[in-house]
Order: structure tokens, then C-alpha cells, then sequence
């Protein structure tokens, strides 16, 4: 019998908070470390961006374990955040992992000034080329380069021409050093703009107390996202 692969969730969820609420939201997050119980649940990152919105990625198994926890403990752990009045708007997107992205690089190790950066890929019209390209071009890349801790692509549940790349970086330097010194040729040779109608990004400064891990083994977990490892 043939086994059925079934994909990782990615989370995403960017609040816009409201000024002077930071401290309070900050505090609130720490509410979440009740998921590490959770059945399914692979981890969690968050941080801050330049606007100082909140973003938080999570890391969960399966849609069966995301929806399981949502009519669950959801909203008994939300109630003990004290998060509702902290921000005027919350934006919830879930995606699918279709790659890892794993570091081959030099300076593999998480540090206090830890970084990640989030691209969104919309109306992507040649899945095709996409994946061909992230697969053996950007990812290969981004394997290669100082300081790039993991990532993953991430397709979404309900746009399915939209992707999410997501890469942690051990420090901002290294990020901006692979910006400058790599990416300028990478876009020429792969022209993202002649399939890609929308790119955006942002970068995040991780915030550590945010960081979730689950309590059982990793390796129990069917083919988790690097991201949170």
C-alpha cells in the first residue's frame, strides 16, 4: 500500500498593533507556549517588522490537527493572551509546504539578532516554472548562503496561485549581504517578473520569548517544516 503524504501547515498571521499596546501584545504571546502539548504541532516564530506590526508563523502537521485545535484550546489560550485589545487588525492565512529550503552555508547557528524574511508570490501564472526555479535555483542559493539558518515555500489553501518563501537568518548583516551580493543576479537569470504579477516582502526581528517549541520529539512528527527546528 502506498502511502499518502500529507503536507505541512504554515500559519501566518500579521497583526497591526495599536500604538503603546507592543509591551501588552509582547506579554500576551507568551500565553502560546501552551501549544507545545498540542497534538501536531510542529512550532512556532514570531517577531516584530519595521512598522512594528506583529507576525507570528506557525508550524502545525496537518489541516486535521490545525482544525482540532482551533474548536479546542484556541480560545481558551486566546482568552488568557489579553491580545483582543491590542490590535486594530489581524490578518490569518494558511498555507501548505511544498519545499524546504536547508542550509549548506557557514554560520548555521540562531543568534539574539535572528531575522526572518517572508515573500509573497501572488497570481503566479506558471506553477510549473515557479516550482522549477525555486527547486533548483533560489533554493540552492539560499542553501548556499552565510548565515541562512532554513526555509520553506508554502502554497496557499485558498489562492492556490499565491506562495509564501519564507528564510531565517542568524543576523541581519548576512541577510543584507546576500541581498546585495546575490540577488541582483539571481532575478536577472530567473526573470520572476515574467510569471509573478505581485512580490512583496517584509523582514521580522525575531522575537525569542515568542518562540514555541513542541515537547515531543521532532522526529515523531511526518516530515516537519525545517523553519521551526
Amino acid at each position: 500500500m502506498v502511502g499518502i503524504l500529507v503536507l505541512s501547515i504554515i500559519k501566518l498571521i500579521r497583526c497591526n498593533i495599536k500604538k503603546g499596546r507592543e509591551r501588552d501584545f509582547s506579554r500576551g504571546q507568551l500565553a502560546w507556549r501552551e501549544l507545545s502539548k498540542c497534538d501536531g504541532f510542529e512550532g512556532q516564530l514570531g517577531g516584530w517588522t519595521k512598522s512594528d506590526d506583529a507576525v507570528v508563523l506557525g508550524g502545525w502537521s496537518s489541516q486535521e490537527h490545525v482544525r482540532h485545535f482551533m474548536s479546542s484550546i484556541h480560545d481558551n489560550i486566546y482568552d488568557k493572551s489579553n491580545q483582543s485589545g491590542t490590535y486594530s487588525h489581524c490578518n490569518v492565512q494558511y498555507f501548505e509546504k511544498v519545499l524546504d529550503i536547508t542550509s549548506t552555508g557557514s554560520g548555521r547557528a540562531a543568534s539574539q539578532q535572528s531575522i526572518f524574511q517572508l515573500t509573497l508570490c501572488r497570481e503566479v501564472e506558471a506553477i510549473d516554472r515557479f516550482m522549477r526555479d525555486q527547486k533548483w535555483l533560489w533554493n540552492p542559493s539560499l542553501g548556499n548562503a552565510k548565515g541562512m539558518l532554513s526555509g520553506v515555500v508554502a502554497r496557499s489553501l485558498a489562492h492556490r496561485d499565491q506562495f509564501l518563501v519564507v528564510t531565517r537568518w542568524n543576523s541581519n548583516r548576512n541577510y543584507q549581504g546576500y541581498r546585495e551580493s546575490v540577488l541582483p543576479s539571481l532575478k536577472q537569470q530567473v526573470k520572476p517578473e515574467d510569471y509573478i504579477k505581485d512580490i512583496s516582502g517584509f523582514l521580522v526581528r525575531e522575537e525569542n520569548l515568542w518562540t514555541v517549541k513542541p515537547d515531543h520529539a521532532v522526529q515523531l512528527i511526518q516530515n516537519p517544516s525545517l523553519i521551526f527546528m
